[in-house]
């Protein structure tokens, strides 16, 4: 499963060893929703600005298609 925050950046976790699997780099706002294509080829995420540092300038809200590697969903070892 992903994880993504306010800080913009996103994780892989292997549920069953409780581990990263991997950070990826950072977004330019927080992570608002997070998407996987039903074969697990695709991850769709919303970067957009959430306002918990009040008004400010901020980089516009964005959605950007990556394409997940093997080294993206697999633990190394087991």
């Amino acid at each position: 499963f992903f994880t993504g925050g306010s800080d913009g950046i996103i994780n892989s976790w292997d549920r069953i060893l409780r581990k990263r699997i991997r950070q990826f780099p950072k977004y330019p706002t927080g992570i608002s929703a997070l998407a996987i294509d039903p074969q697990g080829s695709f991850i769709a995420i919303a970067s957009s600005y959430s306002f918990d540092e009040g008004e400010k300038d901020h980089p516009p809200e964005s959605i950007f298609i990556r394409k997940l590697d093997d080294s993206d969903i697999k633990s190394k070892s087991k």
